[in-house]
């Protein structure tokens, strides 16, 4: 069955964007503030969620903080234009696995979604999960 992918971002370009790159590979679900990602989590919690910072009323970072108290080992892409060091540290520090900024390289999106599903494969056999790590955009 393929995996589910859960974008939470509130610009429709970019879900649109994400979406037509992530359904060749998975199931995608569009959250489009932190509110909504919650009750779809909670609904059917997906495989992974790839997470804005900036959105209206709940920042990307108080979702994070909400889903991970229920949903610790929920894998998360934070991909956002929210290039501050703070933030970045925070969301790793909340659990988001990797920190990518926009503009985003797509190939690299999605080495990086396909390396977290590699991960949760060899953590069931025993092994160690790979270090967060933050990616810089293109531009970067």
């Amino acid at each position: 069955m393929a995996k589910t992918v859960q974008i939470c971002d509130d610009d429709e370009g970019i879900c649109g964007v994400l979406v037509r790159l992530l359904s060749p590979h998975y199931k995608v679900t569009v959250a489009t503030c932190g509110s909504e990602a919650l009750a779809l989590i909670a609904e059917r919690c997906p495989d992974l969620v790839l997470l804005d910072m900036v959105m209206p009323g709940m920042s990307g970072l108080e979702t994070l903080e909400a889903y991970h108290k229920t949903n610790p080992l929920l894998p998360t892409v934070v991909l956002t234009g929210d290039q501050e060091p703070e933030d970045a540290r925070r969301a790793l520090d909340l659990g988001a696995h990797v920190y990518i900024t926009k503009p985003f390289d797509s190939a690299v999106l999605l080495d990086e979604i396909r390396a977290i599903f590699a991960s949760e494969t060899l953590e069931r056999d025993g092994s160690e999960r790979p270090p967060w790590r933050v990616k810089p955009g293109p531009s970067a």
